[in-house]
């Protein structure tokens, strides 16, 4: 923050996102895309909500943690067939 007021330019933080902001606007878009898909015959219908009510964030402190969730994120998907709620019409 000092660098950028020392450069002559400020941060608004007042109209800056927060993470709850972003992640509300996600989901709202993507559920208002899936219900159009729903709609045409793309995708199939739901019961209840896509999203779970609230999300969990975490602050990744360093290398090893960050290697850790990367893993996480990057191998995830080819676990997808071993998931209870996996069916072979949802790949």
């Amino acid at each position: 923050m000092e660098l950028l007021a020392d450069m002559g330019l400020r941060a608004d933080m007042e109209s800056a996102p927060t993470v709850s902001g972003v992640v509300q606007a996600f989901k709202r878009y993507s559920t208002i895309e899936y219900i159009k898909m729903v709609k045409q015959g793309i995708l199939p219908s739901f019961d209840k909500h896509i999203w779970q009510r609230s999300f969990h964030d975490h602050i990744i402190r360093n290398e090893q943690a960050y290697q850790k969730i990367w893993e996480y994120i990057d191998t995830n998907p080819l676990k997808w067939e071993l998931d209870c709620f996996y069916t072979p019409d949802y790949k």
